[in-house]
């Protein structure tokens, strides 16, 4: 049996996805769904972080811990860079115990100002806006990470979907390709199993980048007339 791993940045729509894909029987149940992100709380003071466990292992333990139910994690690029991982080691790791879920977002400003929104734990409140900075050299990296793993992925089984296509309408649409598609699909009543904020809508995912970007006027001029000044508009 193989497991299941999402290859994606964030603010992609994977923690929407995965509490849909917690609701099949054949996926294990579990609080470490980025189990390489060292900011994680359920990550803090683990083993992988004071360099006692490689971080093989740690996949190795999770998979172990799974039993035979498939073990679905994501991993995200700057997680694989902080081990001083490269997406080559890492796929080819990978391929032996999993099977392959890519999901990009296109608009890389939004992703970068979705990020950006998150509530303080403290006070449950959003800022109004957030700063992102202008910085091309970002967005044409975060496109060519998208287009290594496409390539990295591309003769293994997987599933590519889009934010747009397959999480915005619903997130059902994404995890119903991908149960299907591996051969796990069954029907389900929704049950929500990940409670934070971002596996649901919250309330700045309708509102235009214009009006939650505070320097959105310095964007609009760095980015004018380049291949990403669509996505200051989208």
């Amino acid at each position: 049996m193989k497991h299941l791993v999402i290859l994606s940045y964030g603010a992609s729509g994977t923690n929407a996805l995965v509490d849909q894909l917690f609701n099949n029987d054949h996926i294990w149940v579990h609080k470490k769904k980025e189990p390489l992100n060292p900011n994680a709380k359920h990550n803090q003071d683990m083993e992988l972080n004071n360099g006692l466990i490689s971080w093989t292992d740690h996949i190795k333990k999770l998979i172990k811990n799974a039993g035979d139910q498939k073990l679905l994690i994501h991993l995200k690029p700057w997680h694989l860079a902080e081990l001083n991982v490269s997406l080559e080691q890492a796929v080819d790791f990978l391929k032996d115990d999993f099977e392959f879920i890519f999901i990009e977002r296109r608009n890389y400003l939004a992703i970068l100002c979705s990020s950006a929104f998150k509530p303080n734990s403290k006070s449950k409140k959003t800022e109004t806006q957030a700063y992102i900075k202008a910085d091309i050299k970002r967005l044409k990296n975060m496109s060519i990470v998208n287009s290594t793993l496409k390539y990295l992925i591309k003769d293994y089984n997987h599933v590519c979907l889009t934010y747009k296509d397959h999480i915005i309408p619903g997130p059902k649409i994404g995890a119903d390709i991908i149960t299907k598609h591996f051969n796990i699909y069954h029907d389900y009543d929704y049950k929500r199993y990940r409670k934070n904020y971002h596996s649901k809508t919250n309330k700045w995912s309708n509102v235009k980048l214009c009006d939650k970007i505070m320097n959105f006027k310095e964007l609009v001029k760095e980015f004018n007339d380049t291949p990403y000044q669509w996505m200051l508009w989208e």
